[in-house]
């Protein structure tokens, strides 16, 4: 699972050069495409931090549970604080 999480975050690396190729970077369907590659990249990286977080862990549901719950009340303040 956690090797799978570090390939799937390559999606936004992989599709701007080739929409840059193919001259479709300024039109309404890039913008849908770099959105969905954008949000596999934070869905991405958030269950890996609690795949991280529960290896370091007790490993019972209750601490799972807690870091995911964690994780998601973090993850909009880290990005409400960059604007």
């Amino acid at each position: 699972m956690f090797l799978g999480l570090c390939i799937a975050i390559t999606a936004l690396p992989v599709s701007v050069p080739i929409l840059m190729d193919l001259g479709t970077l300024q039109t309404e369907l890039r913008r849908r495409i770099i959105s969905a590659a954008v949000m596999n990249d934070v869905t991405s990286l958030l269950i890996l931090g609690v795949i991280l977080d529960m290896q370091s862990g007790t490993g019972t549901w209750r601490a799972l549970l807690f870091s995911a719950f964690w994780t998601v009340i973090k993850a909009p303040l880290f990005m409400a604080s960059g604007l």
